[in-house]
């Protein structure tokens, strides 16, 4: 699954048939919400992605999955293009979720969501 980060939106693909409906994907946009971001689960097309980029509004790409948990993305080609994105540093949101769920795993921090369960 993709997430972008554009201004104070995180967007990512709605679940369906084609768009895995997958674990990491929903803890993302769950502490997202919790943390008190925007996330919109929509449709997106590659205009708008290519548009945010010329406007500078985009800020990160990561994919979220249960390999990687979240694997930052650096550029974007399209059309013969190659857009860039923004250096991601310890204060991105890819980062600091990314930091929040490998805490949560080993039990460093509340179990706010209950997905923890001893065996």
């Amino acid at each position: 699954n993709v997430m972008f980060v554009v201004g104070d939106t995180i967007l990512t693909p709605k679940s369906s048939d084609t768009i895995l409906d997958g674990i990491t994907r929903k803890t993302v946009v769950d502490i997202a919400k919790d943390w008190g971001l925007k996330v919109e689960e929509r449709r997106i097309s590659v205009s708008e992605i290519i548009e945010s980029f010329e406007k500078g509004t985009i800020k990160e790409a990561f994919g979220a999955g249960t390999a990687a948990t979240i694997a930052p993305i650096n550029s974007i080609s399209f059309d013969g293009f190659n857009y860039k994105l923004p250096e991601t540093d310890s204060n991105s949101f890819s980062s600091k979720v990314l930091t929040y769920i490998d805490n949560y795993k080993r039990g460093e921090v509340v179990d706010k969501f209950n997905w923890i369960e001893k065996i």
